[in-house]
């Protein structure tokens, strides 16, 4: 965890002294305040552990938690780690929540783990619902980070994985972004703008093309609207709706 409560006050591990009591805000037990020379500070709960916000966080999400919200919070109105949002099931957090300088309200999700796609799709309506357009940041695997390659020239995109077996989050979010997917490349601590390619032999087997890495730093946000739609496999909620824009 990034954030705890310091006398019902948010304040982030990095802010945060140690010696002080912190809480979770979730649970209200006690937290400890892990903060050193070499990994991301964080507050953790002493086992053991049955709160929702105290397990399943590795060190890498913290870190691409962390990473978003340095590069997108000079240029927002707010922008607050590990925000809750009423609606949401299970976990109510936002990784990143950001109050856009024109209005908007995004919620960064960076999906470090396996996800189905119904439950994405289910979080992703609830967001939709309350206002708030939500973007999907799934970590790039390490196997596959090992396998992408130069393209041969004259092919688009700056490398390309494949033969790339998509989870199906990665399908659902596919139609969601209408072919544009961001990912996060945790070796890196930047994103890569990615795009689902067939490859001719059935659905389970495709290419993964990929530019990039941006310095999520450099990278505006484009908001806007969409309808609900209804598709063979997959149901796209309607509302508020925010995709990553290349400076220019």
């Amino acid at each position: 965890m990034l954030v705890a409560l310091a006398n019902g006050v948010r304040i982030t591990a990095t802010a945060a002294d140690k010696g002080g009591s912190y809480h979770c805000p979730a649970c209200k037990a006690g937290l400890v305040l892990r903060k050193g020379a070499i990994n991301v500070h964080h507050f953790a709960h002493r086992p053991p552990v049955d709160c929702v916000w105290g397990s399943g966080e590795t060190l890498a999400h913290l870190e691409a938690k962390q990473a978003i919200h340095s590069a997108f919070a000079p240029r927002a109105f707010r922008a607050e780690m590990e925000w809750p949002v009423e609606g949401l099931k299970g976990d109510r957090r936002a990784d990143v929540f950001v109050w856009d300088m024109r209005g908007a309200k995004v919620a960064f999700e960076l999906q470090h783990t396996a996800i189905g796609a119904d439950e994405m799709a289910e979080r992703s309506a609830a967001y939709m619902a309350a206002g708030i357009a939500v973007l999907w940041l799934p970590f790039l695997r390490p196997r596959y980070r090992a396998a992408a390659e130069r393209p041969t020239a004259g092919e688009p995109g700056d490398w390309i994985i494949r033969p790339y077996m998509p989870q199906p989050f990665e399908r659902w979010l596919d139609r969601f972004c209408r072919h544009e997917l961001w990912y996060w490349a945790p070796r890196s601590g930047k994103v890569m703008r990615g795009r689902l390619e067939s490859l001719g032999a059935g659905e389970a087997r495709m290419a993964l093309r990929l530019w990039g890495p941006y310095d999520p730093g450099r990278l505006a946000l484009r908001a806007g609207r969409r309808k609900a739609v209804s598709l063979a496999r997959f149901n796209l909620p309607g509302g508020p709706v925010v995709a990553l824009e290349l400076p220019g």
